[in-house]
């Protein structure tokens, strides 16, 4: 075999390879098209989850077309193509992937825009929480805040509280909040060089006698052979909900003693007025 015959071989191996994969690409796109056809038609009106879910894979799809790849590129050749076929306009000139994928997979049109416009502009956000580096990531950080509008609405600096300044909430609060329960936990103990002043979520299941069976536990830093499973995500959800929850309860202690305060002062008012 000569030189040139080998290097035919290898590019002719190349060309499969990659038309293999803008198939197998292709072939995926479509089927969370039909996916999304089939869930719109069933469940849309009243599972928010499932649009969670939908939105968490389209936050997986775009994460396998951005690399400087050459199947990531021709991925990207071949969403532009599969909008193009279907009349979708962009303002961009190179619009953004997150936006093709929208489009393309919601089926846009006149009556839907604002919604599919929504959709692209929550999953932009997320990609740019430091803690959402995955669809099921993304998914939590929709429930975290409430649904899809809410996480629209978090740019909003004069309403937003963000994961991070929730998270700081629970931390500078926590000594101040009442004990509910002091648990002992076997592998805390093993570890409690490693873990101790830190956080950690305990998973378990309530029993029929009001008890708690404690089976798993999620840290916020690794410790001992769990260096990449230790469920920091876990735990910062868990003190961004409580942090959230101490937000809200100050705000409404805040307007309370601002709605007495404010009943006082009418009723010393009529009292001098009297006088």
């Amino acid at each position: 075999m000569t030189n040139s015959t080998k290097v035919t071989d290898e590019s002719t191996k190349k060309g499969a390879a990659l038309e293999a994969v803008k198939n197998a690409f292709v072939s995926q796109v479509k089927e969370l098209k039909a996916k999304r056809a089939g869930w719109q038609a069933t469940e849309f009106s009243t599972a928010n989850d499932s649009l969670y879910q939908m939105l968490g894979e389209v936050f997986d799809t775009h994460n396998l077309m951005t690399g400087n790849t050459a199947e990531s590129k021709v991925k990207r050749e071949l969403l532009k193509t599969l909008c193009d076929g279907a009349d979708y306009n962009f303002q961009q000139k190179k619009p953004h992937i997150v936006d093709m994928l929208v489009k393309f997979i919601f089926g846009y049109n006149e009556s839907n825009k604002r919604r599919l416009s929504t959709y692209s502009r929550c999953i932009k956000i997320c990609l740019t929480e430091a803690n959402v580096s995955c669809g099921a990531d993304a998914v939590d950080n929709i429930r975290n805040w409430g649904g899809v509008e809410e996480v629209i609405r978090s740019l909003n600096v004069a309403v937003a509280n963000t994961p991070k300044t929730k998270r700081k909430a629970a931390r500078d609060g926590f000594s101040s909040r009442e004990l509910m329960a002091t648990v002992e936990c076997d592998e805390v103990t093993k570890n409690l060089t490693e873990l101790l002043g830190s956080y950690v979520v305990l998973v378990g299941q309530v029993t029929a006698t009001g008890g708690i069976e404690v089976k798993h536990m999620c840290a916020e830093k690794a410790f001992a052979d769990r260096k990449h499973n230790f469920g920091m995500s876990v735990v910062n959800h868990a003190l961004a909900n409580m942090g959230s929850v101490t937000i809200t309860n100050d705000a409404t202690n805040a307007v309370e003693k601002g709605a007495e305060e404010n009943a006082q002062s009418k009723i010393m008012e009529t009292i001098k007025a009297a006088a």
